[in-house]
């Protein structure tokens, strides 16, 4: 962790390394009579490691910049013979190998009135995959999400209102997905659509006490 140029370049680094033993799998199976049943096992040895970037600039105080990195590469580097949920070769669950994050804001004082701030936020997740089988129909591709938001708050800091919008290229994407192989089926959980928000906000101040 680090700091530059009077505090207006922040830059933080993390790197990490864990090794797991008798990790414990769950996934749905189909029997030879066609019974679909849940298996649960102590099945696998892994090794997940990665690293964190972030940089946060403010090259005016009227103007800021901010972007994060994440990597994570993780692995299986074992299974059971026994294994009927997993082989070396499956993919853990929730861990996308890139995430990245980038975001400004601008703030513009208007005289006597207060101070207006605008502010855009990109993200990028890669392919994710959402059940223990791996199957294709409920994971998710890599997508990028892009949000804004305006507010002005008064003079006096006591109020803010802000007009924001989320997903604004309005993309459908899988926070949740599930495959069924004794239906045949895919079930899942997508994230809200592009939404628009107007709100009003009192913003409260610590007041010392006499």
């Amino acid at each position: 962790r680090s700091e530059w140029f009077q505090k207006r370049l922040r830059l933080n680094a993390t790197t990490f390394y864990n090794d797991y033993t008798d990790i414990q799998t769950t996934a749905s199976n189909v029997t030879d009579q066609g019974d679909i049943i849940i298996v649960t096992e102590n099945a696998a040895k892994a090794k997940v490691k990665g690293f964190e970037l972030e940089v946060v600039a403010q090259p005016t105080a009227n103007f800021r910049l901010d972007a994060a990195v994440g990597y994570l590469d993780a692995k299986y580097t074992e299974v059971s013979p026994q294994s009927t949920v997993i082989t070396q070769d499956t993919k853990f669950l929730k861990a996308p190998k890139w995430s990245v994050a980038v975001g400004a804001q601008f703030t513009a004082p208007i005289k006597n009135i207060g101070n207006i701030t605008l502010r855009g936020d990109y993200a990028y997740t890669a392919k994710t995959y959402n059940e223990q089988n791996n199957h294709p129909t409920a994971a998710q591709d890599g997508f990028s999400l892009l949000n804004a938001r305006l507010a002005f708050v008064d003079r006096e800091d006591i109020w803010e209102i802000a007009l924001s919008v989320t997903n604004i290229t309005d993309k459908a994407y899988l926070v949740n997905g599930r495959y069924s192989a004794g239906l045949g089926l895919t079930g899942g959980t997508y994230a809200p659509p592009r939404l628009w928000r107007l709100a009003l906000t009192p913003r409260f101040r610590k007041v010392d006490r006499p």
